[in-house]
């Protein structure tokens, strides 16, 4: 998307009569995001950095723009604290985690109850995530909210995005019995979780995704019909 936006700014002009050129770079954890950030500011040059995706990357890295005075543009790092630490040159344009799950339990409450025929107190509902900084503040939220709504919590399950094998995980929930299943996954894991599921047997009635894993199109095409 950055890319394809480039090439049509370019076409009109570029900006300030210069053409606009990445200078890329790979952060695969928070120690890279730290030392990248560094690379790209005094090494690079660069005037803006754009980014990241992971919130944990996103935590590391933008202090290092700060210290700079170099304009960092988050687009996909959604955990609260990243914008929560008084930044000056930090910008961000997305939704915060805790608000992906306040919308998860409003969806269960406005829309999944009347559907089931279910009240709240009546409902059970299941909360697992990936234990990084972005799943473990949305699912922290959806657990909290739930709990406020008048929502039965009957499982509060943080994994490991690396797993290969979450099938106790899936043992877990198939005991609960929850009637709806809120999941905050990266793509691998969200697979991984399915297909488990199926495996095992475990049907719940409603699935919620949270970003993520569940928002991609490599999930889709990974899991079909």
């Amino acid at each position: 998307g950055a890319e394809t936006a480039r090439v049509f700014q370019n076409e009109k002009g570029g900006v300030l009569g210069k053409k606009i050129e990445f200078v890329k770079a790979d952060a695969p954890d928070a120690k890279a995001a730290t030392s990248e950030a560094e690379r790209l500011i005094t090494v690079e040059k660069v005037k803006i950095i754009t980014g990241s995706y992971s919130s944990s990357i996103a935590y590391a890295s933008t202090p290092v723009a700060e210290k700079y005075k170099v304009i960092y543009f988050e687009q996909g790092g959604i955990a609260d604290n990243v914008t929560q630490r008084g930044f000056r040159y930090l910008f961000r344009n997305n939704p915060l985690a805790s608000d992906f799950g306040i919308r998860a339990i409003d969806l269960a409450e406005q829309t999944i109850c009347p559907k089931i025929g279910l009240k709240p107190g009546d409902t059970k509902i299941a909360v697992i995530y990936e234990d990084s900084l972005y799943g473990t503040t949305v699912g922290t939220s959806a657990v909290k909210y739930g709990k406020e709504r008048g929502f039965r919590i009957v499982a509060d399950e943080p994994y490991s995005a690396k797993a290969v094998d979450l099938s106790s995980l899936i043992m877990k929930l198939k005991s609960a019995q929850p009637h709806i299943l809120i999941a905050t996954s990266y793509v691998n894991d969200a697979i991984l979780i399915s297909r488990h599921s199926k495996e095992l047997k475990f049907n719940v009635r409603e699935f919620i995704g949270c970003g993520g894993g569940h928002g991609t199109k490599d999930t889709a095409d990974a899991l079909g019909d």
